[in-house]
């Protein structure tokens, strides 16, 4: 059983075209309910057992009705109120210093109170329409109400692109069969969790705050003591002459690398010697890599072609 399949139906339109809770009118038939998805008559069902909630009385069946129901109970709730609470937003940025100091920081942005100056329910703007679209400070913001259907990756795309300040709110229909008007209130009002910016209008400042306080934070630390680094080893390795042109083999820890200045014959005899032996070729270091099984083989073979001797150079 899906989440959505538990949620019981918890509002209906009254005959004055309100929409209430079942807590809000009698039992039965005499609630004077509607649907206000299909229209039809509700029974309030207000027993002992189950959560109250309302059922069609001509036991129809209305598909999605109490998901969408508590949805637009919820931009209700947000038209009644003209606000509400708006989520808080964290950035976390490293900073590291020339001299290898290193910190990482993090600013918050705190859930707060927002008053809107306007409130329209599917109203649309540009291409796009939002559950609510509201306006904070003298510019619109986009509210979105989630209760099985959430913002796919292609609308936020498009809300970054036009940089519209938007907030969606999860409303979790696991949490309880029936939903009353104070238990969505806190939700979708007075509460902060469950809600989380799409586009948050202040993403710029925050960051920019996390990567001051990284920056002092790799200040504080102490400087570290200059160290002399050790001289790496170098790699042992032959040289040959072949066709006049240097041939070196370098024997790394991780197999053997064949290298030589271009030259058609010189690197045409080279890839008859290392292919067979598993050499590949390595376009970014411009060599040849042997598995280390075949130094001896590889040395043989170049000594066999070459003019004189391999000879050890480092």
């Amino acid at each position: 059983m899906s989440k959505s399949e538990i949620l019981l139906q918890s509002f209906g339109i009254d005959k004055q075209g309100h929409l209430v809770s079942v807590l809000e009118v009698v039992n039965g038939k005499a609630c004077g309910c509607a649907c206000p998805v299909c229209g039809g008559q509700l029974v309030a069902r207000q027993g002992e057992v189950r959560a109250w909630h309302f059922a069609h009385a001509s036991a129809s069946h209305c598909d999605g009705a109490a998901e969408t129901v508590l949805h637009l109970a919820a931009k209700e709730l947000i038209l009644r109120r003209q606000g509400m609470m708006l989520p808080g937003a964290t950035a976390t940025a490293t900073h590291r210093l020339p001299d290898g100091r290193q910190a990482t920081a993090t600013a918050e942005l705190l859930p707060a109170w927002a008053d809107f100056e306007a409130v329209h329910v599917e109203k649309a703007f540009r291409e796009l329409r939002p559950d609510l679209l509201v306006t904070l400070g003298g510019k619109p913001m986009f509210v979105e109400v989630a209760v099985t259907h959430f913002i796919d990756a292609i609308k936020e795309t498009r809300i970054q692109e036009l940089g519209i300040p938007t907030v969606e709110i999860a409303l979790d229909v696991s949490l309880r069969e029936s939903w009353s008007w104070d238990q969505l209130e806190q939700a979708v009002i007075d509460g902060h969790d469950g809600k989380r910016w799409i586009n948050c209008p202040w993403a710029k400042e925050i960051m920019e705050e996390a990567q001051r306080r990284a920056l002092a934070a790799a200040n504080q630390q102490s400087v570290p003591e200059a160290t002399t680094k050790p001289r790496k080893a170098k790699a042992p390795r032959t040289r040959f002459v072949v066709r006049g042109c240097f041939v070196d083999v370098i024997e790394r820890p991780f197999g053997i690398a064949v290298w030589s200045p271009y030259h058609p014959e010189v690197n045409r005899l080279i890839k008859q010697i290392v292919q067979p032996l598993g050499g590949a070729w390595k376009p970014s270091f411009k060599n040849w890599l042997l598995p280390l099984k075949a130094r001896d083989s590889v040395l043989s073979a170049l000594d066999d072609i070459a003019t004189n001797p391999g000879r050890r150079i480092g």
